[in-house]
């Protein structure tokens, strides 16, 4: 099995192997079925134990002062889209253990960032092109995803970097292998018409053009130089039987042509999907915050940004943007646009150290919740009065042995979805897995403490009132529980644990005990 760069295009399909791309944006896709889930999840470890093994072979004993990797304190940190609900990050983290991420004790694994919150931490710590006060919209379009993110900065000193979100991250399926992917269709389509002189079957024809150093260069190229859009370059069609050539087909002599023109269509519809999200993002703020912020710098980062031709395109776009809020602001261009991403983690873990948080205050994405059952009464107010009668149409009222009634599978929201940013109040939430706590007695109402992995999260407690029962004989010292927590993307969140579109999800990886 190779990997990466290692998987050859012909040499994988002369032997009858077959080729898997562009996997990464099908994770925790709802729309896909089972099966192709389970096959999902096992590329995903497959990719990242070659990816784990890789750097354990670079981290020799020598790299490391004479301490062998399996005794080393390595702490994996990664980043994910903007796209991901946290159930599915905690899905990522369960599959990066299993591909041997958490293989020893002293290794941790942490998801501390998207995408575009890293690359606002490279560029802040490393480039200091904003001011203390500035907004910044963060563009981040790689090869599946194109995420957002919107922050001010509060302090830009190096070593206390510090930001306010001013709205969710945001993002959605646009990048460079979509462009890859139309290409291979286009391609496909003026191969039906010669497919009987073809060695292999048109798809893996079409891929290796796809993937051939003629078609990756002059995407590459597109922008970078001044071509007339009749202009043509020329892709060799492998495994043809005939130096053949047909106009109709734009073939010639064994080759077939493209117009810049050809490419340009493929670009621009990715373009459009940033340009629609980023007014997405817009529209909501100007709803949220009644146009009360302004948008002072924006960045384009990621592959897809690193191209000339899309520069040029979303310079057009920001010089006469549809909302109010972005004009007069300034475009700038990442100088790292394909590794801003990894360093802006190192940028964050080594902030961190000082156990100074560089994004303290952030926007929930989704509203997270704990489920319970809650006592039957007709002592309530007319909001629990509502919701008891639709437990009772929706048949979740059950009668305990003491004959108490009690309304089941309820979840208590305790952070809510920001819809509304209120910066004072916002809490610091990101891959949320579980509630831990202690108890002292056999029945207690106790303080729950927000936690992620071992550390709370960005230094801040959530008090919470939750109560949990233990057997007598269980000693203090063992009584610490976990507790799911659900969580819903809707706004407001359901009411209770449900099925289908509204239901509230479980991300924790371990069920109470």
């Amino acid at each position: 099995m190779n990997w990466g760069f290692l998987c050859d295009a012909d040499t994988d399909r002369v032997n009858d192997r077959r080729v898997e791309e562009w996997f990464k944006i099908e994770l925790g896709n709802h729309d896909s079925d089972m099966e192709r889930q389970e096959i999902v999840k096992r590329l995903y470890i497959d990719y990242m134990e070659r990816l784990y093994e890789t750097l354990r072979e670079y981290f020799s004993p020598q790299v490391l002062n004479g301490k062998k990797w399996e005794s080393a304190n390595v702490q994996f940190t990664f980043s994910v889209p903007a796209t991901w609900s946290p159930d599915i990050v905690n899905l990522f983290k369960q599959l990066a253990r299993a591909a041997g991420f958490g293989q020893y004790d002293d290794f941790t694994i942490t998801v501390d960032l998207t995408e575009p919150q890293a690359v606002a931490a490279f560029t802040l710590c490393e480039e200091g092109i904003f001011e203390n006060g500035d907004s910044v919209l963060i563009v981040d379009a790689g090869g599946g995803t194109v995420d957002m993110c919107l922050l001010k900065v509060d302090d830009k000193d190096e070593g206390r970097v510090s930001t306010t979100e001013l709205n969710p991250v945001m993002g959605g399926e646009v990048g460079s292998t979509y462009i890859d992917a139309e290409f291979q269709t286009l391609v496909a389509c003026r191969l039906q018409g010669i497919a009987h002189l073809l060695q292999n079957p048109i798809e893996g024809v079409a891929w290796q053009m796809m993937s051939s150093t003629a078609f990756q260069s002059n995407k590459h190229e597109l922008g970078r130089k001044q071509c007339n859009h009749e202009d043509c370059f020329k892709i060799k069609i492998p495994d043809l039987r005939v130096p053949l050539t047909d106009a109709s087909l734009r073939i010639s002599r064994g080759e077939m042509e493209f117009s810049w023109n050809d490419l340009e269509q493929l670009f621009d519809k990715q373009v459009k999907g940033i340009v629609t999200h980023v007014d997405e993002m817009m529209d909501d703020l100007a709803t949220s915050l009644r146009g009360s912020i302004k948008v002072d710098h924006i960045l384009l980062s990621g592959g897809l940004c690193s191209s000339k031709y899309v520069q040029q395109k979303m310079e057009l776009f920001f010089e006469s943007p549809k909302h109010d809020l972005l004009q007069g602001a300034k475009l700038h261009i990442s100088t790292e646009p394909q590794l801003s991403v990894c360093r802006g983690l190192l940028c964050n873990f080594r902030q961190s150290l000082g156990n100074v948080p560089m994004f303290p205050r952030r926007c929930a994405r989704a509203s997270f919740g704990i489920p319970y059952r809650k006592r039957y009464s007709r002592r309530l107010c007319d909001h629990w009065k509502t919701v008891q009668r639709e437990a009772k149409k929706a048949r979740r009222i059950s009668t305990d042995q003491f004959n108490q009634k009690w309304i089941t599978d309820c979840v208590d929201w305790f952070i809510r979805k920001v819809v509304t940013p209120c910066l004072r109040r916002v809490k610091s939430l990101h891959s949320l897995s579980y509630l831990t706590a202690s108890w002292t007695r056999e029945t207690i109402t106790s303080t729950l403490t927000l936690k992620q992995g071992s550390r709370v999260i960005e230094g801040q407690k959530l008090a919470y009132n939750h109560c949990l029962q233990f057997a007598p004989d269980i000693p203090e010292s063992e009584r610490l529980g976990k507790v799911q927590i659900m969580t819903s993307l809707h706004s407001p969140p359901p009411p209770y644990v449900e099925t289908g579109m509204w239901k509230a999800r479980k991300i924790s990886d371990k069920g109470p005990k």
